[in-house]
């Protein structure tokens, strides 16, 4: 005889079947998410590590708003812990490569202007470039494409004898001019507030906050993002 209904058990055990797909994908679904979360809470920085991306740091809002007074905690690093940063995740800042402890000029400048040596070497990546010196970093000891204006870079770029000469004469520069009430381009303490006059990248300032997440979680210590607006 024709059986026109399904039985009740076959019907509870198709039901039973379709909600264990249903939590096996959500499941799926979570840990997708969860992984993307991580990659991009750190402004792509899992990128720059896989070497995906070298010199193009791509924006990020997901940094958060970082602490009053960040920009002056010249004690964030040491020397030690930035040469190592540069060395373990081949930086062209290495000492062995650049034939100049760059960590200790950049620790030795942030003391004495009393500003983040994080910022200091973030600033640098971003304007020099990864694994390999740009031109004019290379040529011109210029890390910070100091003068570099847009429509001849290169030519307009400051020459410097050594790059330690390049930290401290440039973060002098902006530490008077930038960043203390009165200098030409103050306009506040923060990045953003050094983005108005210092690039013409409206991202500039969040690209450093990115790379300075990266070394901070590199280097073990607490990044500066905890505070909320």
């Amino acid at each position: 005889m024709f059986q026109t209904n399904k039985s009740p058990k076959n019907g509870f055990a198709f039901v039973g079947i379709i909600v264990l797909v249903f939590l096996i994908l959500t499941l799926i679904a979570i840990l997708f998410s969860s992984m993307f979360a991580e990659k991009k809470f750190f402004g792509q920085n899992q990128l720059l590590k896989e070497g995906v991306i070298k010199t193009a740091y791509a924006a990020n809002d997901d940094t958060g708003y970082f602490n009053s007074g960040y920009m002056f905690d010249n004690n964030a690093a040491t020397a030690e812990e930035l040469n190592k940063y540069f060395k373990d995740n081949n930086i062209a800042f290495d000492k062995d490569k650049l034939g100049e402890d760059l960590g200790l000029a950049i620790k030795n400048a942030a003391d004495k202007y009393h500003i983040n040596p994080v910022y200091i070497a973030a600033h640098a990546m971003l304007e020099t470039g990864r694994n390999s010196l740009s031109p004019i970093a290379k040529e011109k000891k210029n890390i910070f494409g100091f003068m570099a204006y847009d429509r001849d870079a290169y030519g307009n770029a400051k020459t410097f004898s050594s790059y330690g000469e390049c930290v401290n004469y440039v973060m002098s520069y902006i530490k008077n001019e930038y960043l203390t009430p009165g200098g030409d381009w103050y306009e506040g303490e923060t990045l953003e507030a050094m983005n108005k006059h210092y690039a013409t990248d409206q991202g500039w300032a969040q690209k450093i906050k990115n790379i300075m997440l990266e070394i901070y979680r590199d280097i073990g210590k607490t990044p500066p993002n905890l505070a909320a607006k």
